[in-house]
């Protein structure tokens, strides 16, 4: 975060179970003492990372609903059993929060927008693992730099159509020319990122798009 903060790179990252927050004056905040209490609140505060050159940062806090809660902690107690360890109690108690830290300037992004950019950088982060997995974009034949940018962006442009179209066939009910390549894995991951707004092919409203007539066409070849 401090080499981001250098090339002045706005960043958002949710903080670890053990991060310490300092004031200005260089006192430890004891971060209980500060957390909202009503579920639904949301408190913003000016804070340091670093006793020793000290990042400012600003510390955005919701607490989150009890459901949400529950579903964090049941994650954190399989993720333990997984790895055979005990719960960590600290991250256990901060499952009742949402904590986000930023360099952005209020001006720039408020906490309602914060908790957006977080919400759709894990969406990213759930499409990229799938194209790495699915589409071996991280992958190339050739070592010389131009051929593998092309093989990359020719890479990208395919994930990218048949992503549309999956989703697409998703709308319509009939994945069958174009899922059954994917691993169960694969087709889960899938549908947690169709719900993102950004990968939805747009058109005016009652029009059909290209990948409609796509869809489509390949569901009458199918049965051809």
């Amino acid at each position: 975060m401090r080499h981001l903060h250098k090339q002045k790179v706005r960043f958002y990252q949710h903080p670890k179970a053990n991060t310490v927050f300092w004031d200005r004056e260089g006192k430890r905040i004891e971060l209980e003492r500060i957390l909202p209490r009503t579920i639904g609140q949301v408190k913003v505060k000016h804070v340091y990372l670093g006793a020793q050159d000290p990042l400012p940062v600003r510390l955005l806090m919701v607490r989150v609903p009890d459901e949400v809660v529950a579903q964090r902690r049941e994650r954190l107690a399989q993720e333990a059993a997984d790895k055979g360890q005990a719960v960590n109690s600290k991250q256990w108690d901060l499952a009742a929060w949402t904590l986000i830290v930023t360099n952005a300037a209020a001006k720039h992004v408020g906490p309602a927008h914060a908790l957006v950019i977080m919400r759709e950088r894990w969406v990213i982060e759930l499409l990229f693992k799938l194209w790495k997995s699915q589409g071996h974009i991280e992958e190339w034949r050739s070592e010389h730099p131009w051929r593998a940018l092309c093989e990359l962006y020719a890479k990208l442009m395919a994930v990218m159509v048949q992503h549309w179209l999956l989703l697409c066939g998703m709308q319509a009910g009939s994945l069958a020319p174009f899922g059954q390549s994917l691993s169960g894995s694969a087709f889960s991951c899938l549908t947690r990122v169709g719900s993102a707004p950004w990968l939805t092919p747009l058109a005016p409203v009652g029009q059909p798009t290209l990948l409609d007539d796509a869809v489509r066409l390949s569901g009458q070849s199918s049965r051809d």
